[in-house]
């Protein structure tokens, strides 16, 4: 009886980090979204309407935050996340 309740409460502690953990993305996604906004006008001052479109520097910063607040050193590995965590992809905006 005692395994099966351990077993259980596990099982529920894991289902609730996960779910704070979404509730946690969103809610910081809600914040960069709002300063980005605000930064907005001064990338479009800065990128040239010419030649090939690059990388929207929301993007850049969206993962370089999430490269800060993971600890994750190389770039390298940090395009590995954005391969396969869905939430990395969705915070950046990558679908």
């Amino acid at each position: 009886m005692a395994k099966w309740r351990h077993r259980a409460c596990s099982a529920i502690c894991r289902w609730n980090s996960g779910f704070l953990r979404i509730i946690l993305y969103v809610s910081f996604g809600v914040i960069v979204d709002l300063s980005l906004a605000e930064l907005d006008g001064h990338f479009r001052r800065i990128y040239s309407h010419f030649g090939c479109p690059s990388v929207p520097p929301e993007h850049l910063l969206r993962a370089l935050l999430l490269q800060v607040f993971f600890s994750i050193r190389p770039e390298r590995q940090l395009m590995e996340q954005m391969d396969y965590n869905l939430l990395f992809r969705w915070f950046v905006g990558l679908g």
